[in-house]
């Protein structure tokens, strides 16, 4: 199976360290659907008293409130609104907490002080947060960095020996001659790339298990099979 991850490439490779950790510390981890698992998986790595994330709420330390409060307007700086709309969903902003209807949209240093806030809780997701003074972009790259840091001892990459993987290599002659990229769609040019990067990421979003395989005539998007295909057409087609 190790061998099977270390030798897919192309679309498929497995991502090395470096990819891994700097796309989870971006990911939009809250509307990711495994995200209870994610978060849950961090706060437990190595630890015998587990902790059920079911028992607790997603807490986003820069309030989710669309009317920003001032406090939280002169904690994130001049370029407030940037700042949150970047990292508001992202891994570094995101914990877990009993007591999210208390820490609400609350300014940070309440969030921290007050009884059940980040200064009184066990669990290792809010230490990063305890420490910080201020909670700004910087902070939240902080904490984003420690906990990617930490994902790569959850989830290690595999790593086989040279000599042994070269065991697992196809002969040249049964691997596949043809192997279609992104690049070959004659129609996904500029402003329909930008549409299908978008298409793409939210169809990833409906299942963690899915993968995209480029056809020659379709792209297709499969779990256990596929589930969706998308056919390219020039923009004047006109469809019966």
């Amino acid at each position: 199976m190790k061998a099977a991850f270390i030798l897919m490439d192309g679309y498929r490779r497995f991502p090395d360290d470096a990819e891994f950790t700097r796309e989870i510390q971006l990911k939009d981890v809250y509307n990711f659907r495994s995200r209870n698992y994610l978060l849950e998986s961090l706060e437990n790595f190595k630890r015998k008293e587990l902790v059920n994330s079911e028992n607790y709420t997603i807490e986003h330390i820069i309030p989710q409130n669309p009317k920003t409060p001032l406090e939280w307007q002169q904690e994130l700086g001049e370029n407030w609104k940037l700042v949150k709309e970047k990292y508001l969903h992202t891994l570094g902003n995101l914990s877990l907490t009993a007591y999210n209807s208390e820490l609400s949209d609350r300014p940070f240093t309440n969030k921290r002080t007050i009884e059940g806030g980040f200064n009184d809780s066990p669990l290792f997701l809010n230490k990063s947060v305890r420490v910080a003074d201020i909670w700004n972009e910087q902070a939240i790259n902080n904490r984003a960095v420690e906990l990617g840091q930490r994902a790569l001892k959850v989830w290690p990459s595999p790593y086989i020996d040279a000599d042994i993987l070269e065991m697992y290599k196809a002969p040249e002659s049964t691997r596949d001659t043809v192997q279609y990229t992104i690049e070959q769609y004659e129609y996904l040019q500029n402003e329909m790339l930008d549409l299908y990067r978008l298409f793409e990421k939210r169809v990833f979003n409906i299942d963690a298990t899915a993968k995209v395989e480029f056809k020659k005539l379709y792209i297709a998007f499969k779990a256990q099979t596929n589930f969706v295909d998308v056919v390219l057409k020039n923009q004047n087609y006109v469809y019966p």
